[in-house]
């Protein structure tokens, strides 16, 4: 499973919060479900990097967008 999420300025606190709690869930449900299941979280601004499941919770940063770099 790939969780991505725009850090960008462009995304208020609020909608950063909605894609948290989306993610959250979907994981979940799919551990659940299934054994076994890889995850691994993006986050991207200008430039996207791989980050842990921490820091996809828990960052706060901000810049521009540019989601192509996420897609790479």
């Amino acid at each position: 499973i790939i969780y991505m999420m725009d850090v960008s300025g462009s995304m208020a606190d609020e909608q950063k919060e909605i894609v948290r709690t989306e993610a959250f869930w979907i994981d979940a449900w799919l551990q659940s479900q299934y054994n076994g299941v890889e995850r691994r979280y993006i986050i991207h601004d200008a430039a996207a990097k791989v980050v842990d499941e921490e820091t996809f919770y828990h960052t706060r940063e901000s810049g521009g967008t540019r989601i192509s770099s996420a897609y790479k």
